[in-house]
């Protein structure tokens, strides 16, 4: 699986000071003026908080933020070849933070948040290798029902039980943290949508408010909506004109559909594009539509990988701003990523492919009569 990015969205919280102490030795004397930037994560990348440049060996600045944040510091240095290093950078409940850039290069930050982000780089809330290795244990049933729900062992399910509430231990001893805030994140998807409802209900409301805490309340609200069963959200693609298409549009042929979500960058997608091609002449196309979705950045990159798939099917692009992104709207945190959708617009199957799909398929009577039988 690929890991893709997402979208800032636009919150009003209050200001709060930090004030940075950098102490850089000799460097500004021996190097010439260094130049200091400061830069937080938003969509598609970062943007710089802070500027300056000094030949100061000490300097101490103060950046006020709208919410915590974890971003980096970096220096640069305009006449040397090789640039300093830039480093990790959290803002949030702390005001002073202490940074010392040492002449091999090294850079050392602490106060607060950044000194346990530096002594727990390593920090996991991963699924144990127990589970993993587990024969029969598949992850997409984690996000089918609001509860854990694990079909195919009881002692898979205790061993999964078990980490769910190692997790929600960990969260709630370090609570307080930005960085664990971003853990909690990082695995939303692996764990029930209960369980993680009860981590973030333990979030203080000023990390809730932060760039990551903003984007996992959207996650949690939308994934309520996305159970085997319900109803499959409205949302807007691109296609190659750049003309917007309602999903109502879509939905009109009165068809099965299937949501292929992928994106050029991303190679197990250009992998499961190819074999959805070698099935696509088997599938039975006036009862079940196909729709590949890209997450793309660049519109050019998408209009060439769409010539070099020459895919059958209807391919647009997501619109990754607005509420009505489908990838916001399907909670898509890697790719590839799947949904099938009925004729009532509900969610019939969701992250099937392959010898699944086909089995799908076939149980749903969506082959062509010739290929169902072989």
């Amino acid at each position: 699986m690929t890991l893709i990015a997402s979208e800032n969205i636009n919150a009003q919280v209050l200001q709060n000071k930090f004030l940075i102490n950098v102490t850089l030795g000799n460097l500004a004397q021996k190097k010439g003026p260094i130049r200091i930037t400061v830069d937080k994560r938003v969509q598609n990348g970062f943007d710089i908080i802070f500027d300056t440049t000094t030949k100061n060996k000490n300097i101490k600045f103060t950046i006020t933020t709208d919410e915590p944040i974890h971003g980096n510091i970096n220096f640069y240095q305009k006449d040397s070849i090789r640039a300093i290093t830039g480093n990790t950078l959290i803002l949030a409940n702390e005001q002073v933070i202490n940074v010392v850039v040492k002449e091999n290069f090294g850079i050392n930050i602490s106060g607060a948040q950044n000194q346990f982000y530096k002594e727990n780089i390593w920090f996991y809330l991963g699924i144990p290798y127990s589970i993993t290795t587990f024969n029969g244990f598949n992850l997409k049933w984690i996000k089918r029902k609001y509860d854990l729900f694990l079909p195919e062992s009881y002692l898979l399910f205790s061993k999964y039980k078990e980490y769910e509430n190692n997790v929600y231990k960990s969260v709630l001893r370090n609570r307080a943290l930005y960085f664990n805030l971003q853990k909690l994140r990082d695995i939303s998807g692996q764990i029930s949508q209960q369980t993680l409802e009860k981590c973030y209900a333990v979030i203080p409301g000023s990390l809730k408010k932060s760039f990551d805490g903003r984007l996992l309340g959207e996650y949690i609200k939308n994934a309520n909506k996305l159970f085997i069963g319900m109803t499959a959200p409205d949302f807007i693609l691109s296609d190659t004109l750049k003309k917007d298409i309602l999903s109502s549009v879509l939905t009109k042929s009165n068809k099965i559909m299937l949501l292929d979500f992928w994106a050029s960058w991303c190679g197990p997608c250009r992998v499961r594009m190819q074999n959805l091609k070698q099935l696509y002449p088997k599938i039975d196309t006036s009862k079940i539509e196909i729709v590949s979705i890209a997450f793309e950045d660049k519109f050019e990159a998408w209009l060439k990988a769409n010539r070099e798939e020459n895919v059958p099917w209807k391919s647009y692009r997501d619109k990754f701003e607005g509420a009505l992104s489908a990838g916001r709207k399907f909670t898509i945190g890697y790719i590839p990523y799947n949904f099938i959708i009925d004729k009532e617009r509900k969610i019939i199957e969701r992250e099937i492919w392959d010898d699944e799909l086909l089995k799908f398929l076939k149980e749903n009577d969506l082959l062509l009569k010739e290929s169902s039988s072989n």
